[in-house]
């Protein structure tokens, strides 16, 4: 993880650090440089942390969240084209 503002991590997204600062014309040397650094003094292994006993019932949770929220988009998906179905016949009569 990389520390940035809101706005950056928004478009940053999912990509890999370098390839957004080559988007945003933003890879200079310097740059590049500065944040490699600071990834090898700041490292933190946490996928092997996260596989610890200490976090096994929070990430079952949070799986558990995530699925539940996952079949409520799914449910509002189908709610809101049902609406649009309606309000198309409502205005072609």
């Amino acid at each position: 993880m990389i520390p940035c503002c809101k706005d950056c991590n928004s478009a940053k997204g999912n990509k890999e650090w370098i390839v957004f600062l080559k988007i945003q014309n933003l890879d200079t040397k310097e740059r590049i440089d500065k944040i490699t650094n600071y990834i090898n003094h700041n490292y933190l292994d946490t996928k092997n942390l996260l596989q610890t006993d200490d976090f096994k019932d929070d990430i079952k949770e949070y799986n558990s969240i995530k699925e539940q929220v996952f079949e409520l988009l799914k449910i509002g998906d189908k709610k809101a084209k049902a609406i649009r179905e309606k309000i198309k016949q409502a205005t072609t009569l």
